[in-house]
């Protein structure tokens, strides 16, 4: 694992170089799936399968159904994300044992932007409310919205 894990970041060094804005295009948005979609891909094979093999038309027009779906649901969150603009805010110097405060500008000049866009992290944060994750981190965010364009701050906090 450990030569797999090597190899992807020297890829990823070599795609992207350092910057403190990265907007989000056509070849900066990767959508992989997580074990769960592993397990709904597997679950629509097996089904495919099981149609065919019984030459069951209800179980492949479901199979196909579903596999639109898993497509829809893909380009959706590509659309969602195209077009993003995340700038990394300046940050103030820090010693050990003090939190280390980052601050995230993501902006949003794009037409897809829908009202009801949510900004969430990792450890279930929107942006509206702020809380603390389990690994000494906490974040919080402010959001506001016009018309199409989002504007947003987010702000994660490390202890060193």
């Amino acid at each position: 694992m450990a030569i797999f894990e090597n190899r992807l970041k020297a890829w990823i060094q070599r795609r992207f170089e350092p910057s403190n804005t990265l907007k989000l295009g056509h070849k900066k948005i990767f959508i992989l799936p997580n074990i769960a979609g592993i397990w709904v891909l597997l679950c629509l094979l097996i089904l495919f399968v099981l149609g065919t093999n019984y030459q069951n038309n209800p179980i492949l027009l479901l199979c196909f159904f579903l596999l639109s779906f898993v497509i829809y649901i893909i380009h959706s969150g590509f659309n969602n994300l195209n077009g993003l603009s995340i700038k990394l805010l300046p940050v103030s110097n820090i010693y050990v044992n003090q939190e280390l405060l980052l601050r995230f500008e993501i902006k949003s000049a794009s037409t897809n932007t829908s009202p009801n866009t949510r900004i969430s992290t990792k450890s279930n944060i929107n942006a509206t409310s702020s809380a603390t994750s389990n690994s000494n981190a906490s974040a919080s965010a402010s959001a506001s919205a016009k018309g199409n364009h989002l504007n947003a701050v987010i702000d994660k906090k490390f202890i060193a």
